[in-house]
């Protein structure tokens, strides 16, 4: 799968505006309004999510690493889908 930002999908319609009818603004609305955006959690989303599922329980050692690894997992999920090449 791949995944494109706002900006790209303009950028790309603007590239092919000479090919488009005049109505090049009112076209690139009508196919941005059809398209699902993919909504990314906040780091404080990402902190919240994993605290709830694994550091408010009893077994403190082992919910503990589960949820560092649970919070640097999202975090770099979060990184790459925005374009950080970064490992």
């Amino acid at each position: 799968m791949k995944l494109y930002t706002e900006e790209q999908v303009k950028e790309m319609f603007e590239q092919f505006q000479t090919h488009l009818p005049f109505h090049y603004e009112i076209l690139l609305q009508e196919h941005m309004n059809k398209l699902t955006p993919i909504q990314l959690p906040s780091d404080e989303e990402i902190e919240k999510e994993s605290f709830d599922l694994y550091a408010n329980h009893n077994t403190y050692s082992l919910n503990v690493r589960q949820y560092k690894a649970f919070k640097r997992g999202a975090k770099w999920m979060s990184d790459k889908i925005q374009g950080d090449d970064k490992q």
